[in-house]
């Protein structure tokens, strides 16, 4: 089951003729059935059901002050919790020492995703319970484990060791770090949990360094209160300009594949017109137009074009299916920014305020399904921009 090219009409395809849609306008065409929708019949017929996993999805080391790349994985990691109802889980690495004021700020960052993982700091783990093995050579004096230090020859522990002692005791569904710890995932016999992130490189597509220089050359590293502090000098003044940035940074870092990198483009990403932006203001605008709507006529009686927005809108369950079975929030992102178009559309060319009663219900609809899609990916649902 797929659904039907937009230019078609609003409606999936299936290979089979399927009679829970029997309501629906029905078209046979070779092996393939063409279900559109009605005036009686647009929602989508099958409701997706979460995964319930447990993710690993935001756990860095609180000897360093958090930078872009971090930033990153916290939003990805917010919006895959809400899209799986996942259980988010952390091992904060402290074996390199504590700064003062990290775990603050690791709340901090987590407050304002409304990111809040069971936290676990490596120091505290049990010992791996793997059999290991004395290392020869070079490793001579080690313990390893599947060719991995897990004790170096001092007796210290590796990050290896901590790994493996969180993947015995909290078990986690699917880690979410760097593409660059693929392989470290692999040695450990937990590639196929692993979840590789994408980078974030400069505008000239180089690698953007976890080392922050002090200069404030963003081509050299940029701290995550760094990005933040730099957007809010470009984004116009709103009621709540913390709300509208992290829309912004919501919207972009969820809009590809978890694995694709991200270029940084501060400008872009703040214009008017920019995806966080224009999804938030559609969605107050929208709002608004309605509180001012007058019910009038019966809104059980759908037109035609009234059932399409609504089957349109109701996509929203096919592409959440999609986001949890691929664990991808960017099936989300790029549905939020259709249903905000198709909105916006609507909003120019009709008056909401003076609507009859099913396109009110239809318009209202909409905007349940976009404000849940925003909630999806993190981001604030602003009354007023």
């Amino acid at each position: 089951m797929k659904p039907m090219p937009e230019h078609i009409g609003v409606g999936i395809t299936a290979m089979t003729s399927l009679e829970c849609l029997g309501s629906f306008k029905h078209e046979s065409i070779g092996i393939y059935h063409n279900y559109f929708v009605t005036e009686t019949a647009w929602d989508w017929p099958s409701k997706p059901k979460p995964s319930n996993i447990v993710l690993d999805g935001f756990s860095p080391n609180l000897n360093k002050e958090l930078h872009i790349g971090h930033l990153k994985n916290l939003v990805i990691a917010s919006a895959l919790t809400n899209i799986t109802s996942a259980s988010p889980v952390a091992m904060l690495g402290a074996a390199n020492g504590i700064n003062n004021g990290a775990m603050e700020a690791y709340k901090k960052w987590c407050n304002l995703a409304n990111y809040h993982p069971k936290i676990y700091l490596d120091i505290e783990l049990p010992a791996p319970s793997e059999n290991l093995y004395d290392g020869v050579s070079e490793y001579a004096g080690c313990k390893m484990f599947n060719n991995v230090v897990i004790y170096k020859s001092t007796g210290a522990s590796t990050y290896a060791a901590h790994d493996l002692s969180f993947a015995k005791l909290v078990a986690p569904d699917f880690y979410l770090t760097g593409q660059e710890q693929k392989e470290h995932f692999s040695n450990l016999g937990l590639g196929t949990k692993h979840l590789p992130m994408g980078l974030v490189l400069g505008k000239d597509g180089s690698k953007m360094k976890s080392t922050i220089k002090k200069d404030g050359d963003i081509a050299n590293g940029i701290t995550a209160q760094e990005l933040i502090d730099e957007i809010s000098k470009i984004i116009k003044p709103t009621p709540d300009p913390m709300a509208l940035i992290w829309n912004v940074l919501a919207w972009q870092f969820n809009s590809a594949s978890v694995s694709k990198n991200t270029i940084l483009d501060i400008e872009n990403w703040c214009k008017i017109t920019s995806p966080g932006i224009y999804i938030s203001y559609t969605f107050a605008k929208i709002q608004k137009a309605l509180s001012f709507a007058k019910i009038m006529g019966d809104k059980n009686q759908l037109s035609l074009d009234d059932a399409k927005l609504c089957g349109f809108a109701s996509y929203f369950h096919y592409y959440l299916n999609k986001a949890i079975e691929n664990n991808e929030p960017y099936y989300i992102a790029q549905f939020a920014l259709s249903l905000s178009k198709k909105l916006s559309e609507i909003y120019d060319k009709k008056s909401i305020k003076d609507g009859t009663a099913s396109f009110i219900f239809s318009v209202n609809y909409s905007l349940d399904i976009l404000k849940q899609c925003m909630i999806l990916l993190g981001m604030n649902v602003l009354k007023e921009i």
